[in-house]
């Protein structure tokens, strides 16, 4: 019985998508379902995300969006369509290029399943002995001094709020995932900010665990690229004048299925 959704959003993904490495997570784990977002693509992504889907029905799911909306939408959509449509107890999101191995996404939901006083379990890309973390020293130390910024904003000892594979309770995701984001690219600290919202800052503390990925390697074709640093730099800003006045506010979930 499946107990685990996955949302993976795609857009324009036809020249990278591993399609086989996704037969084979839906093959070697019988307790996941795949819920791929196609985030209006242009090119040959919805038809080999249909082509994927064939004879797996049950257990891997497409849902498609006319129009680019950006993955923060994307995932926020898989979530609802999981929430609203599955009894899943553990739901997540993954990146499309599989830049986490199934492997290391399933460690996730195993730590979230076996360790109660946790509602979210976050990737985190630590280079260190004993682990392949393939990612160019010039995107690490961006990367370093991105995550000391957001660690400050949140006031949270974040190591890494970006990477691309997390996993939530099924209760804190029909929260956490109720509303728009007004972040595209960084989403993910908006997450933490509700979670502030609805639980304090202390508790958030308590809530969260980020797990060292043994695996994670970085895939030609990123959306986000060195020139798009200002726009980042505004986005944090967006969002810290947001959330700025976090501490209690409580926020309406999305209406899930029994």
């Amino acid at each position: 019985m499946s107990t685990t959704g996955v949302v993976i959003p795609c857009y324009n993904e036809a020249h990278r998508l591993p399609v086989t490495a996704f037969r084979q997570f839906a093959a070697q784990y019988p307790e996941i379902c795949l819920c791929f977002v196609d985030d209006g693509s242009s090119d040959a992504t919805y038809s080999m995300l249909q082509a994927l889907r064939q004879g797996q029905e049950a257990r891997v799911f497409v849902i498609r969006i006319e129009t680019n909306r950006g993955k923060a939408e994307a995932v926020r959509r898989g979530m609802h369509f999981l929430l609203e449509n599955t009894p899943l107890t553990c739901l997540g999101f993954l990146d499309a290029d599989l830049a986490t191995p199934p492997e290391g996404f399933m460690a996730l939901c195993h730590h979230l399943l076996t360790h109660k006083q946790y509602q979210v379990v976050t990737g985190a890309r630590i280079r260190r002995l004993g682990a392949e973390i393939e990612r160019s020293a010039a995107r690490h130390l961006i990367g370093r001094v991105m995550a000391t910024g957001i660690s400050l904003m949140l006031q949270l000892p974040f190591y890494d709020t970006q990477c691309g594979a997390k996993v939530f309770t099924r209760e804190i995701a029909a929260l956490l995932f109720a509303q728009p984001f007004c972040s595209s690219w960084l989403f993910d600290v908006e997450l933490f900010f509700r979670l502030q919202q609805h639980e304090g800052l202390a508790r958030t503390r308590q809530l969260v665990y980020e797990y060292p990925l043994p695996r994670w390697s970085h895939r030609a074709g990123s959306k986000i690229t060195y020139r798009d640093g200002w726009q980042v730099v505004r986005e944090l800003y967006r969002i810290w004048h947001r959330y700025r006045g976090v501490g209690g506010a409580t926020l309406t979930p999305v209406q899930t299925t029994d």
